[in-house]
């Protein structure tokens, strides 16, 4: 099957023929656009055909160079992919050629919105230019608005259902998709404001203000509205510094009220042959290297007493 992508970059494949020819000529391939895209789908009448594509011939010449242009589509797609009905009306055969742009209207008609949302890649024959015709390019800028319109209120609405859910990440990733189809659409840059605003990712939302109203002034030389500048300054007055802690700076401190000094601590001294066991802590002093004449006396049942100070952070020395 031949399969015609229209939205964003034009491409023609077809596993078994060479379809290149037909992207090689613009007039070629805005027809075959042209039937494969147009509304109402079906068949199209050749005197529309003939005003839109020849509007400089008279009708002798531009009957001719019709027909020329249909063969030459039937020649490199196959004499069934450009069908008549009758002697005034040609066609595309939809099960011979798939295109892109029927099938996302269908999505969208079926309520896919997140299919239909997959297939636009971009505004319809993105970058296409065809002199000569002045007809055509109404058209073409009328069915870009068109689409990007019903991609766009899809986009959106996705977006609405996803915070319904409360999937909030999500509503703010199908919000910026939003501004991707809509580019200087603010409906969709305050939604994606508001919802990056709302999963605290602020410095997201300060980027894409900035990159929507720098495209703003370049393309269109305004300035966003009183509406957007307003929630952006919010956002921007929540906006809070980083700050760089240490590991050690995250550790637990003891805390001593203004008034309250640190108190002096007694601890017992268990004196045994050769240690000093110094309170529970398990430290010990080893005097077995010294004499025993150098040892303290000790008498049955006495231990040793001494006070040691732990003002300092409140450890054992």
């Amino acid at each position: 099957m031949l399969k015609l992508q229209l939205l964003g970059l034009v491409d023609l494949l077809d596993a078994g023929r060479d379809v290149a020819p037909v992207l090689r000529r613009p007039k070629s391939l805005a027809l075959l656009a042209y039937l494969a895209s147009a509304r109402p789908r079906g068949f199209q009448r050749r005197d529309a055909l003939l005003a839109l594509f020849w509007p400089d011939l008279d009708q002798a010449h531009a009957r001719n160079a019709l027909r020329q242009a249909v063969h030459s589509l039937r020649h490199v797609l196959g004499a069934e992919a450009v069908i008549g009905r009758g002697e005034e009306e040609l066609g595309v055969d939809r099960s011979r050629l798939w295109c892109d742009v029927a099938q996302f209207e269908e999505y969208l008609d079926a309520s896919d919105a997140k299919s239909a949302v997959a297939l636009y890649r971009g505004e319809l024959l993105s970058g296409f230019h065809m002199s000569g015709s002045g007809e055509f390019a109404q058209w073409l800028d009328q069915e870009r608005k068109y689409l990007a319109q019903r991609a766009l209120v899809a986009t959106l609405d996705l977006s609405k259902e996803a915070e319904q859910r409360d999937d909030y990440l999500a509503a703010a990733g199908w919000a910026k998709r939003a501004i991707e189809i809509g580019r200087y659409d603010e409906r969709a840059l305050r939604r994606a404001l508001r919802l990056l605003d709302h999963v605290g990712r602020r410095a997201d939302a300060v980027r894409e203000y900035e990159d929507f109203a720098d495209r703003l002034a370049l393309d269109l030389d305004v300035a966003p509205s009183p509406e957007t500048r307003a929630l952006m300054e919010t956002i921007r007055a929540r906006v809070e510094p980083q700050v760089f802690a240490s590991a050690g700076d995250l550790l637990p401190k003891p805390r001593h009220a203004p008034s309250e000094r640190p108190r002096r601590r007694s601890l017992r001294l268990f004196a045994l042959p050769g240690i000093l066991l110094v309170g529970a802590t398990g430290a010990f002093i080893d005097f077995s290297s010294r004499s025993s004449k150098a040892a303290s006396p000790r008498f049955p049942g006495q231990d040793a007493r001494c006070s040691i100070d732990t003002s300092t952070n409140n450890r054992m020395i």
